[in-house]
């Protein structure tokens, strides 16, 4: 939250407030989220909220939000168009 505040104006240097230019995009958020569940099956973990993390990063980078920060998912969960 120091770094990446999903919201304008709580921390300056957010992508935020520049209109989710990019630093770590959704479509690298996605990438890794599709990968983690290899990982914890091999340790034998349930991931229920990873798979859902997912579900919600494929519907907004399918929403042509691939190329955006990936903390501008903000937006759609909040029902930006």
């Amino acid at each position: 939250m120091t770094r990446y505040c999903p919201v304008p104006g709580p921390v300056p240097a957010s992508p935020a407030n520049h209109d989710y230019q990019a630093g770590f995009t959704a479509a690298m958020m996605l990438k890794d989220l599709n990968l983690s569940p290899d990982a914890a099956a091999a340790a034998g973990a349930a991931t229920p909220m990873g798979a859902q993390a997912a579900a919600l990063y494929a519907d907004y980078c399918g929403r042509g939000e691939a190329g955006k920060d990936f903390s501008g998912i903000i937006q759609m969960l909040r029902g930006a168009p």
